[in-house]
């Protein structure tokens, strides 16, 4: 019998000490995770993926984490007009090495501050955390719930007094953004709120293309869109698109959700055939699309759409990237939360940075919304600018008192049409531009009338004024204005009741 008791004993301590070197990761490589930043007005939401820089071994594995995306004043530089730039440090820092029996992790800033974890030091045992005099020391072991499921949860408290709760299955729960001790970011305070594993989430994620499409049958969406010449700014073409959600199935494995959709279109055209490049080179008339149906999928991890990790780029072989920004919620479309991609330039880096500027002859930018998809899509090119916006919708089928929810206008065909037909078919486009002795006007008039073109210089004077009967239709007025002085003009036109001012340059 005592041979049993003896047993048991060494059973009972074996136990008892596999319970306390129970692994608990800082973050899980290779996993995609979704913290909520506490006490901001947006509700942040961050995108955080730790990948290791090398292969797995123990001790000394080293992991990087992805960088941080900071706004800068946009100005000119050798990076064309910078706006971004992106530093080595992310939330975490930049790096971490991961030591003996995977229980130590030593973060390290660009800068080589760094800062050490142990996940599983004795019970109020302390250590020193930071070279600056920050201790930590692990003060409770328990279980809780993280994301729905139950799990090993380890507290550790750090002398200023922030928490750090880690769980055995997911890693960081809640705590500090820990970069915040290395490198004088402003201190964050992060609750874990979902995660991915190839595609699959855990939890409620609030950006990307899961929740971004998140549509209900019955749902309704109205989007504006219309193309500006880049030159001139003149309109050269307008449309509404009207989308019903019919129908949402999810695939077997539920990773996908396919849609089909009711999709109706009206457009109006500006401009002449026969204009130059990027002077409005349309046939000019109003259509009205016949219903169509149109298939949509959403896919958790398509890589197409928002993919992107939150500060950081989508990849380093190209010039251009795109880069996706945190997720914010604003006051706008009651509230759902908003996330933005650019698509910026790619500088050579700085000593400890990479410059991110607009892109001169074309770009881009796209914002979307939870359950809303694309809000606003901003294209850009050498001739043309695209550009698309919700304008309202209504949503369905949720779990609210009403059930139903709507925001902005979503006015009928009926009544965009009759609002269109009052606003002038003119689009007027100048060339050349820059120009020499003469300028040349193209403008579209509904009815034959009186137009007049007034001419300024810089200081608001009319330098040159002209007034001539034209019929209905496409129309081309060329000024003589060879003695004008070289500079910056404005083009008046007054047409069909209406005045469309266009900027113009004389040369010498």
């Amino acid at each position: 019998m005592k041979h049993l008791y003896a047993c048991l004993a060494l059973i009972g301590l074996a136990t008892g000490a596999r319970a306390q070197t129970i692994y608990r990761p800082l973050l899980r490589p290779g996993v995609v995770y979704q913290f909520s930043e506490s006490g901001t007005a947006g509700d942040t939401t961050h995108t955080v993926r730790l990948n290791y820089a090398g292969p797995m071994t123990w001790p000394d594995s080293l992991g990087r984490f992805n960088g941080r995306a900071v706004r800068v004043r946009t100005r000119p530089s050798t990076c064309t007009y910078l706006t971004h730039v992106i530093r080595p440090d992310g939330l975490f820092g930049a790096t971490v090495t991961i030591g003996f029996n995977r229980h130590e992790y030593l973060l390290r800033a660009a800068n080589g501050r760094t800062l050490l974890l142990k996940t599983q030091a004795p019970l109020n045992q302390q250590w020193t955390a930071t070279a600056a005099g920050l201790t930590a020391s692990t003060t409770a072991r328990g279980v809780g719930t993280v994301l729905g499921v139950t799990d090993s949860i380890t507290t550790i408290t750090f002398s200023d007094g922030q928490t750090l709760r880690l769980s055995k299955q997911f890693g960081f729960v809640e705590g500090p953004a820990l970069g915040s001790y290395l490198n004088g970011q402003r201190p964050r305070r992060l609750t874990l709120t979902a995660l991915s594993v190839a595609g699959r989430w855990t939890g409620q994620p609030a950006v990307g293309p899961a929740a971004m499409y998140d549509f209900q049958p019955g749902d309704v969406f109205l989007r504006y869109s219309k193309q500006e010449g880049t030159q001139t700014g003149s309109l050269c073409s307008e449309s509404w698109t009207r989308d019903s959600v019919l129908t949402r199935t999810l695939s077997g494995s539920g990773d996908t959700v396919r849609y089909t959709i009711w999709r109706r279109t009206l457009k109006r055209n500006y401009g002449s055939p026969s204009a130059p490049n990027g002077f409005c080179q349309n046939t000019p008339g109003t259509t009205l699309s016949p219903g169509y149906l149109y298939s949509q999928v959403a896919t958790a991890n398509d890589g197409s759409r928002l993919a992107q990790l939150t500060h950081t780029l989508a990849g380093t072989t190209s010039i251009y990237q795109s880069l996706t920004l945190a997720g914010v919620r604003t006051a706008a479309y009651n509230g759902r939360k908003v996330q933005t991609t650019l698509m910026r330039q790619v500088c050579q880096p700085s000593a400890d940075s990479t410059l991110l500027g607009e892109i001169l002859d074309n770009g881009g930018s796209a914002s979307y919304a939870a359950g809303l998809g694309e809000l606003r899509t901003d294209v850009g090119g050498i001739y043309y600018n695209n550009v698309t916006t919700l304008l309202g919708y209504r949503k369905v089928n949720l779990p609210t008192g009403s059930g139903t929810e709507t925001w902005g206008s979503l006015r009928t065909f009926a009544n965009i049409l009759k609002a269109a037909d009052v606003r002038p078919a003119a689009s007027t486009a100048i060339f050349p531009n820059p120009f020499a002795a003469e300028l040349t006007v193209r403008f579209e008039a509904q009815r034959a009338q009186a137009v007049t073109v007034l001419l300024r210089n810089s200081l608001g004077q009319v330098v040159h004024r002209q007034t001539r009967p034209v019929g209905a239709g496409p129309q081309q007025l060329a000024l003589a204005v060879p003695t004008l002085a070289a500079g910056l003009y404005t083009v008046q036109l007054t047409v069909d009741g209406r005045s469309q001012v266009l900027k113009a340059i004389k040369q010498q």
